[in-house]
This record gives structure tokens, sequence and C-alpha cells, in this order.
């Protein structure tokens, strides 16, 4: 069970990066400004998010006897297919999906590293699980400038995407 969830994390992980260019949709380039914050901000957390997928396939590679070769056409079958949050045009939409999102994300390897019996695999996990905590403090906070700004258009916004579901 616990293998199966590492494999879940890392393939997880090595497609996030997909969501900038939900990010770019939900928040258009005008003019030609690549340095908009949420461009820069996507970037940033693309990268982390691949580095992430990168350590876990590393360690999956090294340490598990699996077929990596599987594990790999997943990814390239997920990073062709494309990522849609079904959050639409919505930048409400697509601001709290990758805060629950990074939650479940967090939860997920932190739980894989407590189950293990690998140390090395927890201190990985842990470090991991501190990278999506900040992210998800990230979005927290743009959430909640949200829904000071406008509480019933937020609150429809979240209660859209949990209706949807949160796809991983």
């Amino acid at each position: 069970g616990v293998l199966i969830c590492l494999i879940g994390n890392e393939v997880t992980e090595a497609v996030l990066g997909n969501y900038t260019r939900e990010l770019e949709r939900t928040f258009p380039e005008r003019e030609g400004n690549i340095d908009h914050p949420f461009h820069k901000f996507g970037r940033y957390w693309a990268a982390e998010e691949q580095r992430h997928g990168t350590v876990l396939d590393r360690y999956l590679s090294f340490v598990q006897k699996i077929d990596m070769r599987k594990v790999e056409e997943t990814i390239m079958h997920l990073n062709r297919a494309g990522f849609n949050t079904r959050s639409g045009d919505s930048i409400y939409q697509g601001l709290v999906y990758p805060r629950i999102q990074e939650h479940l994300t967090a939860l997920a390897h932190i739980n894989v590293g407590h189950k293990c019996q690998d140390s090395y695999l927890l201190e990985i996990c842990r470090s991991i699980t501190q990278d999506e905590t900040r992210h998800k403090g990230a979005y927290h906070k743009l959430v909640a400038a949200l829904m000071a700004l406008d509480p019933a258009g937020t609150t429809v916004a979240i209660g859209n995407i949990v209706r949807k579901g949160i796809i991983m």
C-alpha cells in the first residue's frame, strides 16, 4: 500500500507543473509581461514541484523494485493529456483549487513518510511536506484576500471546486 501511494505521489508531483498552464490561462499574459507576479510565482512553483517529482523518481529508481518505465509512461501520458482543474476561466476557482490541492498533497506526503519503514524516505517526505505547506500558505493568503474583497463570490467558487472534486 505505501509503495503504491509513493508512486502516486511521484506521478502527481511530476505532472503538477502542468498547473502553470492553467494559471497562465486564468491570468493571461498581457502586453508581453512575463514578469507578472502570477507568472513568476507559477514558474517558481512548477520548478519546485518538478524537483519533488525528480527526488521521488530517483528514490524509487534506486531503492524500490518497480517498473519505472511504466511510471514514466504514465507521466508522459498525463503530461500529453494536459491538466484541467475544471475551474474554467474563474480566477476565484483557479486560486481555490490549488489551496485545497496543496493541503491534500502535503497530507499525502507526510502520511507516506510516517507509514514507510525507511528513515531516508521519511526525511524526503518531510521536506516535500514543508514545501507543500508553504505553497498552501501562499494560496491561502490569496483566497483569504478574495474572501475579504468578495465573500459571496469566493464562497461560490469554493463550493464549485468542492462539488467538482480535486483531481490529482
